[in-house]
């Protein structure tokens, strides 16, 4: 791991010997940094990462092992890339955002604030993942699409190309489950409100799927969770 300080408040390639001199101290960690390059005071920068042309790295953010920033891509201060990940051509990493390990943010892309994409994730190139959300491993997020502010998808889930989904999406089970902000439920093709899924109605419908105890269980820890979230979202207002 490097380090990255200057008297100035960051570095920056201001000319091609600066650029050379800079690139000669990181070779033997196999850094790389493209042409107008700009990092930002106490940027940390990991073994074998690469930043390409024109990219940008704000104060205090850190770049991790392997990781690939291509050109023109930016990651604002405070913001962590990990090991693996790859941020593409003028993607945007915003104010405090954490991309893990092997993700892959697609070109042109939006991850705003505060925002957590999860290990081995897929942003696709345009898309726009809202502040404070969450977005869990494996999951694939399809070109264009934006999912909003203060989302969760979950691990393996998936939003399709120009997608703009309900808060809440959790996949990888029997029926996928989605958030409804009007204080609905979906889960695969039926609509509830939460006392409906969490009283008779819901446990009839299950059993009529065939679902287990076990799954049965799991989907009202779910419901249970999006009526918390739904009543704090609406100031104690659930249904």
């Amino acid at each position: 791991m490097v380090y990255l300080t200057d008297g100035d408040g960051g570095w920056k390639a201001r000319d091609p010997q600066d650029k050379a001199a800079f690139a000669e101290a990181l070779a033997a960690r196999g850094i790389k940094i493209g042409e107008d390059a700009e990092l930002g005071e106490g940027v940390r920068i990991g073994d074998g990462a690469i930043l390409g042309d024109g990219a940008l790295v704000g104060n205090f953010a850190h770049v991790g092992e392997g990781a690939e920033m291509e050109s023109r891509s930016i990651v604002e201060e405070s913001a962590r890339v990990s090991f693996g990940a790859r941020i593409g051509s003028g993607a945007y990493v915003c104010l405090g955002a954490y991309i893990g390990a092997n993700a892959i943010v697609g070109r042109n892309a939006v991850v705003c604030d505060r925002a957590i994409i999860t290990a081995e994730a897929s942003i696709g190139d345009g898309a726009i993942v809202g502040s404070k959300s969450l977005i869990g491993a494996c999951a694939k997020i399809g070109e264009k699409a934006l999912v909003r502010p203060l989302s969760l998808i979950g691990a393996d889930g998936a939003v399709g190309p120009g997608e703009r989904p309900a808060s809440i999406r959790i996949d990888g089970w029997p029926f996928p489950v989605n958030y409804c902000s009007e204080g609905k439920v979906e889960i695969g093709c039926a609509k509830m409100g939460f006392g409906a899924w969490l009283g008779e109605e819901g446990a009839a419908l299950a059993l009529k799927e065939g679902l287990s105890d076990a799954e049965i269980a799991e989907y009202r820890l779910c419901v249970e969770f999006i009526k918390n979230f739904h009543e704090l979202r609406n100031g104690g207002r659930g249904k």
